[in-house]
């Protein structure tokens, strides 16, 4: 949860839907320069949220970006389903 002066915000109503996840994984990829498997791990890791959680959230065509990340790293075959 994220705090504020009044009350508490849940986290998921602020970064986690099918609009703004994107962005921020986008923003993520054109500033740190990592490919979009390694935008989503670093997403997950600085905001203490688990890959099957954040990709449940993620529009079809940035799963097939993650997934094509990780085939292109050698971390999945060409074609195999990414199933995070």
């Amino acid at each position: 949860m994220i705090e504020t002066e009044n009350d508490e915000i849940p986290f998921e109503s602020i970064f986690m839907s099918k609009d703004t996840l994107p962005l921020l994984i986008e923003k993520i990829v054109a500033e740190e320069g990592l490919n979009y498997f390694e935008a989503v791990i670093a997403f997950c890791e600085d905001n203490d949220k688990e890959i099957d959680e954040v990709i449940s959230f993620m529009p079809r065509v940035l799963v097939d970006k993650v997934r094509q990340s990780a085939c292109d790293m050698g971390l999945a075959a060409q074609g195999a389903t990414l199933d995070l």
